[in-house]
């Protein structure tokens, strides 16, 4: 289930949360299998997996769905004592710490990325890198790694229905790329964060591109680890149980559907709120960036905010004062109102959204405690002040603009 709506779809929220944190940003959701059975057959795409890969055994399979990527499927291997290790395991956090621990006394670990959609080399780079990305501080392997599945994947022309990505993790922390059955090329120190890509229990949002360091000093290292990894998980986490109960009347959902319904608000609460802060979070990660972030806005963005503030100081102190006077908790957006044909700001307690009045979100600041207490403790201004002098992503905000009034593609949230 995604919690991501693509240019021209929507994706079913069980499927988003459920895939986060793996490739394209989703999560793991591989079955961890007995020791004893055979080939398995993923039942999303059909796709089967042979229960061994030169040497190797499987120990698990995954789908994953993202967008233009579509549907896909992975095979996971590794030796024996890999999968003999957790075979008798729930299948739970503790499970895959035990695999975890297995795999690092591993040769190699291999992942096995069969396509089931046609997709672009360089598209299929992009989300693989983006994966990893944010797992290592170690850019120059990731540029790396990104250029060998370019290069393998543009040698056929696309990935197409049938391709297959095969990636080794070996223990010197190498990953040896091959692309049906061609070896392209290795990618140094990237094996553990490449396996951390399937194997993450938290189930924390890909939107987060950035390292944890990289919005400092504005936001500390620790405070954005804590929002991400725990505030951010914990809803992610919510919703994925939430909707693996709640049966076929919700699996059908985008989560932009969820956070568009009065009905789903009033009928269930917790599930609205929690789904909205999935969203709301994945839309204020985009919102900031940690290098050419702040300043001023450009462009038809700068153009409207004249237009509907008179000036972009005006816009800035409508959005400090809306936030300054928030009572509790919440988000301060600023808005297209399609029906007004302007710009709107608005500060809306808890999980609100204003897609919940029929306004499309151009940018939010985060006025929840978790977003800035430890930095800042009361003082809210200076956190306000530091996030449109160094972090706001003008560039995000003009997309979402177009897009609000109709002169671009549907940004991804």
């Amino acid at each position: 289930m995604t919690v991501k709506r693509t240019r021209r779809e929507a994706v079913s929220p069980l499927r988003f949360i459920m895939a986060l944190a793996v490739f394209l940003g989703l999560c793991y959701s591989a079955a961890l299998v007995d020791a004893a059975a055979a080939a398995l057959t993923d039942a999303a795409t059909k796709i089967n997996f042979d229960d061994n890969l030169g040497g190797l055994h499987l120990f698990g399979v995954g789908v994953r769905k993202k967008g233009p990527i579509k549907v896909y499927s992975v095979g996971m291997y590794s030796d024996e004592a890999a999968k003999s290790s957790i075979a008798s395991l729930p299948k739970t956090k503790s499970a895959l710490t035990a695999l975890r621990k297995s795999l690092k006394s591993s040769k190699t670990t291999s992942f096995l990325l069969k396509m089931n959609f046609k997709v672009g080399a360089e598209k299929m780079a992009d989300a693989i890198a983006e994966s990893v990305d944010p797992r290592t501080s170690d850019k120059g392997a990731v540029d790396a790694l990104k250029k060998l599945i370019m290069d393998g994947v543009a040698a056929k022309g696309a990935a197409t229905p049938g391709t297959t990505l095969q990636f080794d993790c070996s223990s010197d922390g190498a990953v040896k790329v091959s692309v049906d059955g061609k070896a392209v090329g290795s990618a140094p120190g990237l094996s553990e964060p490449f396996c951390d890509v399937f194997l993450d229990d938290n189930g924390v949002s890909p939107a987060f591109r950035e390292s944890y360091n990289a919005l400092q000093p504005i936001i500390s290292e620790k405070t954005l680890r804590a929002h991400h990894l725990k505030h951010n998980a914990k809803y992610i986490e919510s919703v994925n149980q939430i909707v693996s109960e709640g049966g076929a009347s919700l699996k059908h959902l985008s989560l932009e559907q969820i956070v568009k319904s009065k009905a789903i608000m009033e009928s269930n609460a917790v599930l609205y709120n929690n789904a909205a802060q999935c969203w709301n979070h994945q839309f204020f990660w985009r919102c900031m960036s940690g290098s050419g972030g702040g300043g001023e806005p450009k462009g038809l963005l700068a153009k409207i905010i004249r237009r509907d503030f008179g000036s972009f100081d005006n816009l800035r102190k409508e959005i400090e004062s809306s936030a300054m006077k928030a009572f509790g908790s919440g988000w301060t957006w600023l808005g297209y109102d399609k029906r007004k044909k302007k710009l709107v700001v608005s500060t809306m307690t808890g999980a609100g959204n204003p897609l919940l009045e029929g306004i499309t979100p151009v940018l939010v600041i985060d006025m929840w405690e978790h977003a800035y207490y430890l930095d800042y403790q009361t003082n809210r201004k200076d956190y306000i002040d530091g996030f449109f002098d160094r972090l706001v992503n003008w560039n995000y905000a003009q997309q979402n603009l177009k897009h609000a009034m109709g002169k671009g593609i549907v940004p991804e949230t």
